[in-house]
């Protein structure tokens, strides 16, 4: 159940007791029931950096992974979410982890939002082009 904090003194209290909290929009979502991939997953969606850095504290590692096989930086790059695939790189994300079915980052970014910054990120950052997904054939679109 969502709580709603009007001000930062309410946030201090509550941090300050340990409650973790994740943003989402104006709203904040008590995570302490979470577990600390489930807390970096949730907050990384919501560009929470303060509760992906709890989760992480937590136990939580940047490469885990949702019930789906996806990682946060899956997610990131197939909504076109380039300040958070870059701090996800920052973090030391895997640009070339594969999905369970074999899919690279990148070709679920191309299949996604196909956001051409996001890919030449991810290219930058060493994401290689799989043919086994069909990813090289699918980046003549990007220049």
């Amino acid at each position: 159940m969502p709580v709603t904090i009007s001000n930062l003194a309410a946030m201090g209290i509550l941090l300050g007791g340990g409650v973790l909290i994740c943003q989402s929009d104006r709203s904040y979502e008590p995570s302490a029931a979470l577990s600390p991939q489930e807390q970096f997953l949730n907050c990384s969606m919501h560009a929470d950096y303060v509760g992906m850095e709890q989760a992480l504290a937590r136990g939580a590692t940047v490469d885990g992974r949702a019930f789906n096989g996806m990682t946060a930086l899956m997610i990131a790059a197939s909504e076109g979410n380039l300040p958070m695939v870059r701090r996800l790189l920052e973090k030391g994300a895997d640009v070339n982890i594969p999905l369970p079915r074999g899919n690279s980052v990148l070709a679920v970014a191309i299949d996604g939002m196909g956001d051409a910054e996001t890919i030449r990120t991810l290219l930058e950052a060493g994401a290689r082009q799989e043919p086994a997904d069909e990813t090289a054939d699918r980046l003549t679109a990007y220049p």
